[in-house]
Parts: C-alpha cells; structure tokens; sequence
C-alpha cells in the first residue's frame, strides 16, 4: 500500500466519522433542543430571582501640594 492509498483510506475513515456523528447529533435533535431551551430558561428565571447587588468603588488621592498649585485645589476643594 503506498502513501496515496494510505491517504485515501485515512481520509474516508474522517469522513465516515464525521457522518456518523452527524447523523447521531441529527437523531437526537429534539432532545438537543430541548435541553438547550430548559438550561436558557432556568437561567432566565434563577437571574430574576435574585437580589439586585449593587457595588460602587470611588479612589480619592490626595497631593501634598500647597493651595496656590492647581491640584491642590481639586485635592482639598471646598465643601
């Protein structure tokens, strides 16, 4: 057997696999499609349930400048 055969034979061998996963995913259609549509549907309903969590992160750096610099203004502004 030379190397065209091999590869002949090599590839036919995929395409039979490829086929009969195919075919297996198309006789199980409905059922695909039914898990799909119940796990996007629990997870639509479990988000609802749950408590709105709200969270809010603020930095403040304040300079060492003195009043007359510009930052010293922002940093150390009037309430």
């Amino acid at each position: 057997m030379n190397d065209e055969e091999k590869a002949r034979q090599a590839l036919q061998t995929i395409e039979g696999d490829l086929f009969d996963y195919w075919r297996v995913i198309w006789s199980r259609r409905w059922l695909i499609f039914a898990l799909v549509l119940i796990s996007a549907i629990t997870a639509y309903i479990s988000s609802k349930r749950l408590p709105k969590i709200y969270l809010s992160t603020i930095t403040v750096i304040a300079t060492g400048g003195g009043e007359g610099g510009s930052r010293g203004g922002l940093a150390w502004g009037t309430c």
